[in-house]
């Protein structure tokens, strides 16, 4: 399984995928929404963050980030049971699903909700669906 992931995620190059939101963002459990500089029209139904971290030991704490999409009706979808690959100190990816789904081309997103169980600060998250 970790083997795969980790091949999908290379596959995907999810550290190259465009910047949907530029921080700092110090998350804590309350949403802190940041808007997108344009619509993104989902491409299919799985996501591909990456969470890009300034503070030593942040990324540690990436099984508690909590992500929802937003969409143009203002609609929220959760990144449901995201398989998460920690790279170094300063890179988390996480991939999975959207809640409700959507099928691609089916939706634009506007915005990026996102909240941690443990407080964290994330310098940026760039994105992509598939």
């Amino acid at each position: 399984m970790a083997l795969a992931l980790a091949a999908l995620l290379s596959l995907a190059g999810c550290s190259r995928a465009p910047v949907l939101a530029r921080g700092p963002f110090d998350l804590v459990t309350t949403p802190v929404r940041a808007t997108f500089a344009q619509p993104i029209v989902a491409a299919g139904p799985t996501w591909e963050l990456t969470f890009e971290f300034d503070r030593p030991g942040d990324s540690h704490a990436a099984d508690c980030l909590h992500v929802a999409l937003v969409d143009a009706a203002g609609r929220r979808h959760t990144l449901a049971a995201p398989r998460l690959d920690r790279r170094g100190e300063s890179k988390v990816f996480q991939v999975g699903a959207l809640d409700p789904p959507v099928a691609g081309g089916d939706a634009s997103f506007t915005a990026i909700e996102l909240s941690s169980d443990s407080p964290v600060r994330v310098e940026a998250v760039r994105g992509l669906s598939r």
